[in-house]
């Protein structure tokens, strides 16, 4: 009886892991690693959402972070699609590429970056909030 008690408590265990791992905040380490190599406090990050100007670098590093963009700054809108959930991806899609296609020319990483995520939240601002780049992910409401 002692054993069965165990192993139902590993298996609740393992559920309750595998269900946190489900809800897991897939940016959070890109986030975090661009936030202290920029020395962004929490309350200036989450500023950063609606005054996008200081957070250029960081936009850049979160984005190359995530292959998004490369070394250059050369924004990839496939990848970027790819990288969205299912459920806004078609939304989405057609202002990625508007914007990749609005900023072609890379002068300097940074202010690329900080363009194209301009021009996101300016084309799409309901779903730019959703994309998790300066805060969690937030769900699309049903």
């Amino acid at each position: 009886m002692k054993s069965f008690s165990a192993l139902v408590v590993l298996l609740i265990a393992i559920l309750a892991s595998a269900l946190a791992a489900d809800n897991d905040d897939p940016f959070e380490s890109t986030r975090f690693k661009c936030q202290k190599e920029y020395g962004f406090s929490d309350e200036e990050l989450l500023a950063g959402e609606e005054n996008l100007e200081p957070m250029k670098c960081f936009l850049f590093c979160f984005l190359k972070d995530l292959q998004v963009a490369d070394d250059t700054g050369n924004f990839d809108p496939a990848v970027a699609t790819m990288m969205l959930d299912d459920d806004i991806r078609e939304t989405a899609k057609s202002a990625i590429y508007k914007c990749h296609a609005d900023y072609l020319t890379v002068s300097e990483p940074c202010q690329h970056s900080y363009d194209v995520v301009k021009c996101f939240k300016e084309t799409l601002p309901e779903i730019y909030k959703m994309l998790g780049i300066f805060r969690p992910p937030q769900i699309m409401s049903q």
